[in-house]
């Protein structure tokens, strides 16, 4: 009775793992690749092998096209891609430095040439791509951004303010009237109202709700360091993001490579390097002084352990390794 009774339980964690897990996946945040292959005479090319490798981890992803001529890649990770098409009797079609961003959805047609398989015609994808596929509304704020835009607080979530239509809420402090800025997900984008907002981290949802009030407090926000990029989506968003009235903040946190790398940081900052402002200069008063710095790290590479496992182009880590504060008493 206690076998079966274990293998009863192991059975329902079992099922419940696997269907929180399916739940967990239900917004995403990955690109997908679609296109279609003709040849010289706009013919639908069908039979052809296609192939999608990422190139930080070596990743492949291969199809082959239908009968129409049309693939399909989905759920991959936002990255730099390379695109290979093969077919017999025709050239070899290869789109390298393909750039995928979360969310998005990318049309790659190539029109195959007539030769060797052996001999490649290359296309080198430095253009960002049109989104043609679906009308959704944002901005992709990426990595050389977060890390080289002034951020003082060190909440990335601040950064949301560079998408068109984003804008803080007047708060209310009372007698001394109000101050511009926001706390949480209180902001409005495109007119709607304020805390509505989901933040999701990975595909899995941040926020929670406040009572009589709105989506206000988000539990997780990882470490400008650990995030790779995130789009601000303000309007037509698909029916997959149903806990918003307003916009979703959809972030991607990074992964490992097949190289290791590492980072090392510190954010520094001191009255002495400022400015004195143009109130204070014309009232002369005194700069306010201030110092702050802020350390930390990260980490990732392959996972591999000698003569038994090799993780190359199979499994990656990532850790933010550290990130501490230092603030030093006023003199």
């Amino acid at each position: 009775m206690r076998i079966r009774s274990l293998f009863a339980l192991m059975t329902l964690v079992t099922i419940s793992v696997v269907v929180f897990s399916a739940a967990a996946l239900g917004q995403t945040f990955t690109a997908t690749v679609r296109g279609s292959l003709t040849d010289p005479s706009r013919a639908a090319v069908p039979g052809a092998k296609i192939s999608i490798t990422n190139a930080a981890t070596g990743v492949a992803h291969s199809t082959t096209s239908t009968a129409e001529g049309r693939y399909y890649f989905a759920n991959l990770p936002p990255g730099v891609y390379k695109l290979t098409i093969q077919a017999p009797g025709f050239k070899t079609y290869e789109v390298s430095n393909l750039q995928l961003q979360v969310q998005q959805q990318v049309t790659v047609d190539g029109q195959l040439e007539v030769g060797a398989v052996e001999t490649a015609v290359s296309v080198v994808d430095e253009v960002p791509r049109l989104q043609t596929v679906d009308a959704t509304l944002g901005r992709v704020i990426n990595n050389k951004e977060i890390n080289d835009l002034p951020l003082p607080s060190r909440d990335v979530l601040q950064l949301v303010f560079l998408t068109p239509g984003v804008v803080g809420i007047q708060q209310d402090t009372g007698a001394l009237g109000g101050s511009l800025g926001y706390t949480g997900t209180n902001f409005s984008s495109n007119g709607t109202r304020n805390s509505t907002s989901d933040v999701l981290v990975d595909g899995v949802s941040q926020t929670t709700v406040e009572q009589n009030g709105g989506i206000t407090h988000v539990m997780y926000k990882p470490s400008t360091e650990a995030i790779q990029e995130f789009k601000v989506q303000t309007n037509s968003f698909s029916a997959e993001f149903g806990n918003t009235g307003g916009t979703v903040v959809n972030m991607v946190t990074k992964s490992g490579t097949n190289q290791l790398k590492g980072s090392l940081f510190e954010f520094h900052r001191n009255s002495v390097l400022n400015a004195k402002d143009w109130f204070s200069n014309r009232a002369g008063r005194p700069k306010i002084p201030g110092r702050a710095n802020e350390f930390g790290g990260s980490l990732g590479g392959p996972v591999v352990l000698p003569r038994v496992y090799d993780g190359r182009n199979r499994t990656f880590f990532f850790s933010t390794t550290w990130e501490a504060a230092l603030q030093p008493r006023p003199r």
